[in-house]
């Protein structure tokens, strides 16, 4: 069984898939070594890099968003209106819009689902430093707290300490 950040991992990566079965030329498939490409294009993007930053997804869907449109960017740039390959960013592009269209809420849903997983994970590590009994006596070790919000100890310590300055 497939623990939720895998899953989402899997949900991600079906994603970049669906684009890239739609580059049916492979244009956008892997890096270019060509001279010409390098000094035109500086910040190249292509599926298979895109396929190493899907931990970065999960915490900032945005970021997905961003490396599919530098994908199409560096199209556009590169090649003339009349090029296959700009067609075909055309074409990937109207694609990758309406999947992202589609799946953009429930993307946003499992970003903040990571993040928040992410914070009680740290927020656990906090408790059992601060009490190695914690887990034995707290149910929040498993299952956070209704309306969870991580705040390190030390940025606790900080607005304590800033509530009690005079103003």
């Amino acid at each position: 069984m497939l623990c939720r950040q895998e899953k989402r991992k899997k949900y991600i990566s079906k994603i970049i898939n669906i684009a890239e079965k739609e580059d049916k030329n492979k244009w956008f498939k892997e890096s270019y070594e060509l001279e010409e490409y390098r000094r035109i294009i500086k910040n190249p993007m292509f599926f298979s890099k895109m396929r190493q930053s899907v931990d970065q997804y999960l915490i900032d869907v945005n970021l997905l968003k961003d490396h599919f449109n530098l994908i199409f960017t560096n199209a556009f740039n590169y090649n003339k209106p009349k090029d296959r390959a700009y067609k075909d960013a055309e074409k990937v592009q109207e694609k990758v819009n309406e999947i992202l269209g589609r799946k953009w809420d429930k993307l946003i849903e499992k970003q903040d689902m990571t993040i928040e997983e992410r914070e009680h994970q740290k927020w656990v590590i906090e408790q059992i430093e601060a009490d190695p009994d914690f887990i034995d006596k707290s149910e929040d070790a498993v299952v956070p707290p209704k309306k969870f919000k991580y705040v390190p100890t030390k940025v606790k310590k900080d607005r304590e300490e800033n509530a009690n300055e005079p103003k």
